[in-house]
């Protein structure tokens, strides 16, 4: 519980590490896992962007009553999508539009010497996104936040 609570304080002060970086060069064994409530009180309410091992961006949002916005901003799939999340155990799951199957992702975070964090979805044996902003959900554009 202690762990949970400071690493969630840790993210209140939330800074990310900017730089491009080669996904596939990442050694998640070094990373830690973000568990269960960790999970919600980082991602509930939030805005997140960031980028995929194929270099395309994406920003999303986690709403407080499980409805989840996502937009891909570039590559092949761009486009926006809307969903579910919810947490299983210590992987963040998502149901979108038209599916009847959740996939679940972890989140991977570790602590830079600078102070800052790097923060990823994987799975078992590699991660596949960089997280590079996260901000609170602006309470007066709710429902037209990736618009």
């Amino acid at each position: 519980m202690l762990r949970a609570a400071s690493f969630f304080i840790l993210l209140l002060s939330y800074s990310v590490a900017h730089s491009v970086e080669n996904l596939n060069s990442v050694n998640i064994n070094s990373l830690n896992i973000l568990r269960g409530n960790e999970i919600n009180n980082f991602l509930n309410n939030k805005l997140i962007s960031g980028f995929f091992s194929d270099g395309s961006n994406f920003r999303e949002a986690y709403y407080p009553d499980s409805s989840y916005m996502f937009e891909q901003l570039s590559g092949q799939d761009k486009g926006k999508y809307e969903g579910k999340w919810g947490i299983d155990s210590d992987h963040i799951c998502y149901l979108m539009q038209g599916s009847s199957n959740y996939d679940c992702v972890i989140i991977y975070w570790k602590q830079l010497n600078d102070g800052n964090y790097s923060i990823y979805f994987g799975d078992q044996q590699s991660v596949y996104a960089k997280i590079t902003q996260i901000e609170d959900v602006p309470k007066n554009n709710m429902n037209n936040l990736l618009e």
